[in-house]
């Protein structure tokens, strides 16, 4: 239809949260890229988001780009308008660029110096890295048209990041001498060495006998690593000793870094700060070791970016209480892996998981029926789930324990999907369903499809349905289209009533 001589056309949003984004562990030059999405009504064009933390070019400025992807179908050349902005928690614009109209081959086009990275990490962190997550939107459309309606891609990446802490206690610490090294061993909770710390002081008649600490990693898998100091007075009280940031390729050699603490200064005050000769450093340190999560958490037509930011899954409510989960995950984690108190067994054909009941039913209402009743699993101490693979047990009790939700398959998703449907863990068959949400192709739409009607799952079933109907061509001719008329022939004909009464 034609307004004024305009055609009516559709504004394609794409919304992308990255949470912990000050572990990026880029360089400059190292791009951060999102999940691509396929935009059926625009050709059929598929596209990305691309940033970099630490510049293209400019290490004092992120870099951000709109993408069409290599692969992406359509014409060979498509002109489109874009622009692209940073937005605050409540989805309010803090940094708008555009609106430009390039021409997209298979290609790129941004800006290079989006935002200085001083604003975002300093001056105005609160407003941008609520709960360190940064959120980015790209709007695109199509020259020439009346914006009549919206479809807004919800996506998040998730930087993995791990947060540890200890209290290190310097003995004798008077009796220190000068590049005496006093060394501390840091250990993973399955007794390898994660890295080695060292203290000392450099000696010399002009020396101000000012404190260094060396730090030698040896896990592959850290990509960015931070240490931070903080000193210790009689109260327990702190003092902030600075924190280091530093990539593995520097940690796997060694790096030495100077505190701001002197030993004449500490003996100076030593009634505040070596109670019983004592030199106490409360360290913290996290790292990142890659992408826990990424993905198209959900696809809107027609609601406005208020109702999405309203919408969408909210993380906790400041950062203390962030690192605290985390640390509490750890210690759940741990628990869980070395059996400690275990007082439950889950067992598949050939594999026994040991569990603690109370947890268990905490999580799971299938579970707290079980334990809190006279049924046979609670008198023999186990229960036998032969129907579920051992993988799968292993990511369910991983989440049960933890909330973690790691990157898989959609075959895996599926099976996980089943056991979480079975135990009422709701929140993890929600983020199963999401994940499924965003996997559909021709081969596995049906199967899908199946899976979501005999979990009576409603949206699933409906996203499933009309990712079939918008791909009718390839999915009817399909192998499994054909298996699906065959064995469950109700629902190939609910789903194909549904494209004749569409037209």
């Amino acid at each position: 239809m034609a307004y004024n001589g305009e055609r009516e056309g559709c504004c394609y949003i794409i919304q992308w949260r990255i949470e912990n984004f000050s572990y990026c562990w880029h360089k400059k030059g190292e791009q951060l890229l999102s999940p691509s999405v396929v935009i059926d009504s625009l050709a059929e064009t598929e596209w990305s988001l691309s940033l970099y933390p630490k510049g293209y070019n400019n290490g004092n400025c992120i870099s951000y780009f709109l993408c069409r992807e290599k692969d992406s179908k359509g014409p060979d050349v498509m002109e489109i308008n874009y622009e692209l902005s940073f937005l605050g928690e409540d989805g309010s614009v803090l940094k708008t660029r555009g609106a430009r109209s390039r021409p997209f081959r298979r290609d790129s086009w941004g800006y290079v110096a989006f935002q200085k990275r001083e604003i975002i990490f300093d001056t105005e962190r609160d407003a941008y890295l609520p709960k360190d997550t940064l959120t980015v939107q790209c709007k695109i459309w199509n020259s020439g048209e009346k914006i009549v309606e919206n479809q807004q891609f919800i996506m998040r990446t998730i930087v993995r990041v791990d947060w540890r802490s200890f209290i290190w206690p310097i003995k004798r610490f008077s009796s220190l001498q000068s590049d005496e090294k006093i060394p501390l061993v840091v250990k993973t909770t399955s007794k390898d060495i994660s890295m080695t710390l060292e203290l000392f002081y450099r000696g010399g008649q002009f020396s101000d006998e000012i404190l260094n600490m060396a730090i030698h990693s040896f896990d592959p898998n850290v990509k960015l690593f931070t240490f931070q100091t903080m000193l210790l007075d009689f109260k327990r009280n702190s003092v902030d000793c600075g924190k280091q940031e530093f990539w593995f390729n520097d940690l796997n050699k060694g790096v030495i870094f100077a505190l701001p603490l002197s030993k004449k200064f500490l003996l100076k005050n030593k009634t505040n700060y070596l109670p019983n000769d004592v030199l106490n450093l409360n360290c913290k340190y996290a790292f990142s070791t890659g992408i826990a999560f990424e993905g198209i958490e959900k696809i809107f037509f027609g609601v406005s970016i208020g109702e999405i930011v309203d919408n969408a899954c909210q993380t906790v409510t400041d950062n203390s209480q962030y690192e605290s989960s985390c640390f509490l995950k750890d210690d759940l984690k741990f628990l869980y892996s070395e059996g400690i108190l275990s007082d439950m067994q889950l067992r598949t054909a050939d594999e026994t998981f040991p569990v603690h009941t109370v947890i268990l039913s905490a999580r799971s209402a299938v579970f707290r029926r079980m334990f809190s009743t006279d049924m046979q699993e609670n008198a023999e101490k186990y229960v036998y789930i032969p129907d579920l693979d051992n993988d799968t047990v292993r990511r369910m009790l991983m989440f049960v324990y933890t909330d973690a939700f790691q990157s898989i398959q959609w075959e895996n998703a599926v099976q996980l999907y089943a056991a979480a449907d079975k135990y009422e863990l709701l929140s993890l068959k929600s983020k199963c369903s999401c994940l499924l949400k965003t996997s559909f192709c021709s081969t596995n739409a049906c199967q899908i499809l199946i899976l979501a009607d005999m979990h009576q799952d409603v949206c699933l079933k409906k996203e499933a349905q009309e990712y079939i109907l918008r791909h009718s061509k390839s999915v009817f001719s399909s192998n499994e289209w054909a298996i699906l008329l065959d064995t469950y022939p109700k629902l190939a004909a609910e789903t194909m009533g549904l494209k004749f009464s569409e037209e």
